[in-house]
């Protein structure tokens, strides 16, 4: 079974993409800050990482830079909604550092699996 670290810190939308996850077949692993992911990384290292980017204690752009620096194979999915700053320029950012997918909350299942599956899960 396949091992997919979830960081978010909104306990709703964490739960519905889990469910989702575990519905096809992934084991989930959740984290509720970037620090917290990158913690539970170090000791697990999932097969797949999916990031929230606005969090508190460590962003998601923090964590994903952090993490690329230390395991630059690491896949990503980077999400965000936006808060205090565009979304749109936050997932530009992930993008820049090296995350091949970012999806714009509200996303669709369809949009999920399309990433997941572009890493070959």
């Amino acid at each position: 079974m396949k091992k997919v670290l979830l960081i978010d810190d909104d306990p709703t939308m964490r739960g519905m993409i889990k469910l989702l996850l575990e519905f096809a077949g992934f084991e989930v692993i959740e984290a509720d800050d970037g620090q917290q992911g990158i913690d539970k990384y170090r000791e697990l290292q999932t097969e797949l990482v999916i990031t929230d980017m606005v969090m508190p204690n460590k962003t998601g752009l923090s964590m994903i830079n952090d993490l690329l620096q230390e395991y630059p194979d690491a896949k990503i999915i980077a999400m965000s909604g936006g808060a205090a700053i565009d979304a749109d320029r936050y997932l530009t950012v992930a993008d820049k550092l090296g995350v091949e997918h970012i999806l714009k909350k509200p996303f669709t299942q369809k949009e999920l699996f399309d990433a997941i599956q572009d890493y070959g899960f």
